[in-house]
């Protein structure tokens, strides 16, 4: 039995538009401030934001068809403006039908809840019928191959199956079947390397500001040290706040800070729309503060879909996806070289295997479970400058690298390397779909220099 992607279906999410749409004579579509905060988020990031209605109405759209919305509502909703009737008037001569985009989708995905989920397993040969309504459940829940034949042929099928689509189906519900809004401000990046210090145990983290409507407004940057108890606190040294520059993705600073002007320009670049990624994002954060130029990888999610105990997590899992970073040279001067590549995550049972592949830098495999991991560059022969490649040239290896990590660790001086890395997952009810990570390796050299990588990722289920 063919089992799709389910939530790769819908992984290139459009911004929504705005204003008047297509409808039937009377109908007057509007946009309104949830469509505008949504549209403008989008620049910024991929994720949900708002609510979750786009992606629904992407997934009936791709399994059902457009034509799912003019049947049920009588041509008056046309979802691809996240339209909302503003009409009082019921079309379709008085019939019971949806007047609203959620409205739709709700009806689409409780039929699917109602076949497939709760009443399966009391069908049987002599009750199951031909009804348009259960061929839009399987066809919602990805099994549209499955359905071409005669009718017999399908029931045999649908009862050689039953099980597996019962499981199918309460997948697509669980990430997709009910309405839910999402608050940007629930949303935590961590940066791949802490500017006060990571061998001294610090972290820096991204959070939006939002307005009552929920588009982002500002990015708050924020640092952290460890106390004297060895746990992380907030640090008033480093941090500061961005406004928007109204709806792009450029972000202006201009304040007074411990005695001094702290003026600049920084954008968010993210990619995690790039590999399907809705609950979370990864990327860089670019731009000049007070002349000096800052590109630093992150990554991180909606703290509500983040998987907080990954040994709720069991069985083998597949993630696939891409990698974006910077490699600081030996020496300390130059450019640093950027990073981008792809990414695979495999999870088994709480061993995680992380591989990166690049066309100008080591290939990288990290093999982890729970804090202890081994890290494993090859390949190194692609590298044209010598100010980027470790002292062992085209291959090293370093058992149990992680001497550091993003929770206030503190390494003492004179090591040879130093290594941390940080994998995050998220779903709904601690089911992943997909995850973002970060990690930093350093070479050390005797002049305290040394060569320092980092890296921020993301991956889909597969």
């Amino acid at each position: 039995m063919k089992k799709i992607a389910i939530l790769t279906s819908v992984l290139a999410l459009a911004a929504c538009g705005g204003g008047s749409g297509g409808g039937a004579p009377g109908a007057i579509v509007t946009p309104n401030e949830s469509e505008v905060a949504r549209s403008s988020n989008f620049v910024i990031t991929g994720m949900l934001s708002v609510d979750n209605e786009n992606i629904r109405t992407s997934h009936i759209k791709n399994t059902l068809g457009d034509g799912y919305y003019s049947d049920m509502s009588g041509g008056t909703i046309n979802p691809s403006r996240s339209a909302v009737i503003r009409s009082g008037a019921n079309a379709g001569g008085g019939k019971n039908i949806c007047k609203s985009e959620k409205d739709c989708n709700d009806l689409a995905f409780n039929n699917m809840k109602d076949w497939l989920i709760e009443n399966i397993d009391s069908l049987d040969e002599n009750n199951i019928e031909n009804s348009a309504d259960l061929r839009n459940a399987l066809i919602l829940a990805g099994f549209k191959d499955n359905l071409p034949g005669n009718w017999d042929d399908i029931k045999d099928w649908f009862f050689d199956n039953k099980d597996a689509i019962k499981q199918q189906a309460q997948d697509v519900y669980d990430q997709l079947g009910e309405h839910e809004e999402f608050n940007l401000e629930d949303v935590v990046f961590t940066m791949s390397s802490a500017s006060l210090g990571d061998e001294k145990g610090g972290k820096d983290q991204l959070t939006f500001d939002v307005d009552k409507n929920g588009q982002i407004t500002g990015v708050y940057f924020k640092t952290y040290a460890p106390n004297e108890q060895g746990e992380l606190v907030e640090a008033d040294e480093g941090a500061f706040f961005a406004e928007r520059n109204d709806h792009e993705k450029e972000f202006f600073i201009h304040q007074k800070r411990q005695g001094e002007i702290l003026e600049g320009n920084v954008a968010i670049e993210t990619y995690g729309r790039n590999v399907g990624l809705k609950y979370s994002d990864f990327g860089a954060f670019v731009g000049v503060i007070n002349g000096d130029a800052t590109n630093e990888g992150f990554a991180g999610g909606y703290t509500t879909k983040e998987v907080k105990d990954i040994s709720k997590i069991s069985g083998e899992m597949n993630f696939v996806g891409s990698v974006v970073g910077t490699v600081q040279p030996k020496s300390g001067d130059g450019d640093g070289l950027p990073l981008d590549g792809v990414a695979t995550l495999n999870f088994n049972n709480g061993t995680e295997i992380l591989s990166l592949a690049f066309d100008d830098w080591y290939d990288v495999k990290i093999e982890k479970t729970g804090d202890k991991g081994d890290i494993h560059f090859t390949n190194g022969d692609v590298i044209t400058n010598d100010e980027y490649k470790f002292a062992a040239g085209n291959e090293l290896k370093t058992d149990n690298f992680l001497n550091g990590n993003y929770e206030g660790k503190v390494v003492e001086d004179g090591v040879d390397h130093y290594g941390k890395i940080d994998i995050n997952y998220y779903g709904n009810n601690d089911k992943p779909v997909e995850a973002t990570g970060i990690l930093q390796y350093v070479e050390k050299r005797p002049t305290g220099d040394g060569i320092r990588a980092n890296m921020a990722f993301g991956v889909a289920k597969q």
